[in-house]
């Protein structure tokens, strides 16, 4: 379970030292779980108002329990709501995850959650070696990466343009 505070006003600096400590070791998996979001649409999905995780997995073509425990462990750090009804809706934090809007952080969370996230995982690698660790993972520098894979390239763009 990811580690929260007790009341959202809660700062890490209130938190005694190993909860503070444990909320930052687990910070990859909170990340990853709004990579995902990102990356499929959600956000854009609900713009509209609430739908059901079969609907928007029916849309981004992905398995609607699994979509379900990412939606669940999001809305229970405030990124979703659930209703009642089982629907999920947008908080003000998820509208920041939309396309094109003011303020957006999606191809932020793209950028980070996929070359970044395995860059990151390598930094002890770069650390002993000295060595570039995107060159060492995917075998060349970033803006070649970048001119041989254009998708990656889209994101990256978008990522810059965020404000």
């Amino acid at each position: 379970m990811i580690s929260q505070p007790s009341s959202c006003s809660e700062k890490q600096s209130d938190m005694a030292p190993h909860m503070a400590l444990a909320r930052m070791i687990t910070g990859n998996r909170v990340s990853q779980l709004i990579y995902v979001a990102a990356k499929l649409g959600i956000a854009d999905m609900l713009k509209e108002g609430p739908k059901s995780c079969e609907e928007m997995a029916m849309v981004a073509g992905v398995h609607s329990r699994s979509l379900y425990r990412v939606m669940r462990a999001l809305a229970s750090i405030g990124i979703f709501t659930e209703r009642e009804d089982g629907r999920f809706d947008l908080t003000p934090l998820a509208a920041c995850l939309q396309t094109g809007v003011a303020n957006s952080r999606r191809f932020t969370a793209i950028t980070f959650g996929e070359e970044y996230h395995h860059i990151l995982g390598s930094l002890l690698s770069s650390v002993k070696t000295g060595e570039v660790a995107f060159d060492q993972i995917y075998g060349t520098g970033y803006f070649h990466y970048l001119e041989q894979n254009p998708e990656a390239a889209a994101t990256f763009n978008e990522f810059m343009t965020e404000t």
